[in-house]
């Protein structure tokens, strides 16, 4: 296999879990990509999982197509630690990879050459520290803005990950993400988001998923008071601190890189309306998205 670009990271569990698709996943991914020799694609399997045996059958057939590398270790929280599983997978990630992915299962690729478009974002700053969305084009305004609404699926530079010591300290790497952009944004006048756009995903919400399930009221619920609390917002003031520091080694003048895009206020009415279209297959289109807020203009206030 050739070198590799781009790292795809996921976990993934079969047994009493009815939205996974694994195969159907990975095979949109390597069928729209333009170098699939240039990705590998990392997995975490659970050691109490019954499916696994056979999907491991079933991803020898993609092998000679790409990349691919599984760890099997003990689910411990499940989905409460999926952070750790991320950084677990770094460890056996190709040192030469400089973007980081990471996706659930339950969600499909739809765009062809979607790989060159992830690699085109690598020429957007010089040091390369960024993180890359394709679904929200500007940076949240405020911390609970970012906690409450991130882009589900950041794609991470290298150095962005080496210099935050990993995916953060919560299942809610997105979350983490958005608030360490906002902090870098706020307290520094560093804008490093980088918007892919015309990268469409299809996903299969699954009811564990959906606002008012046990997952909603438990563990997310918990997960964004432990966002706010002073120790957590300690440790994201000091990796911004860490970000920053590189980024002005790097010789960029603080407030260089500012962004013309202006942050958005998005209010509640807009945030339920979109709540409400993810009822059953989601597309995450970032053109779309993008008209959606310019159409409920009237809907959003500029940030104070």
């Amino acid at each position: 296999m050739s070198a590799v670009d781009i790292s795809i990271l996921l976990g993934c569990r079969v047994g009493g879990n009815t939205n996974s698709s694994l195969i159907t996943c990975l095979n949109s991914i390597v069928d729209n990509a333009t170098a699939p020799a240039r990705l590998e694609i990392l997995i975490k399997f659970d050691d109490d999982d019954q499916g696994v045996p056979q999907l491991l059958g079933e991803l020898e057939a993609l092998k000679g197509r790409t990349n691919i590398k599984t760890i099997i270790t003990p689910r411990g929280k499940g989905y409460g630690d999926l952070h750790k599983a991320y950084n677990d997978l770094l460890l056996i990630a190709d040192p030469q990879s400089e973007l980081y992915w990471v996706i659930s299962d339950d969600m499909e690729v739809l765009t062809k050459g979607w790989d060159a478009k992830l690699q085109q974002t690598l020429g957007r700053f010089e040091d390369k520290i960024f993180v890359a969305h394709t679904l929200i084009d500007f940076i949240h305004p405020t911390l609970i803005d970012a906690i409450e609404s991130p882009d589900s699926y950041p794609i991470w530079s290298k150095r962005w990950i080496t210099l935050t010591g990993g995916f953060g300290y919560t299942f809610s790497t997105d979350a983490w993400t958005a608030m360490l952009l906002q902090v870098l944004q706020r307290r520094y006048h560093y804008n490093r988001h980088v918007f892919v756009p015309d990268l469409v995903i299809k996903r299969k919400l699954a009811a564990m998923d959906m606002p008012g399930s046990e997952r909603w009221v438990g563990i997310r619920k918990d997960t964004i008071e432990l966002l706010q609390t002073p120790q957590v917002q300690y440790l994201l003031d000091e990796s911004a601190n860490s970000i920053a520091s590189r980024i002005m080694q790097s010789g960029t003048v603080l407030g260089r890189d500012r962004s013309s895009i202006t942050p958005a206020y998005v209010s509640y009415s807009v945030r339920k309306k979109l709540l409400q279209m993810q009822q059953g297959p989601l597309h995450y289109p970032a053109l779309l998205t993008y008209r959606v807020l310019k159409k409920l203009k009237r809907l959003l206030k500029p940030s104070s």
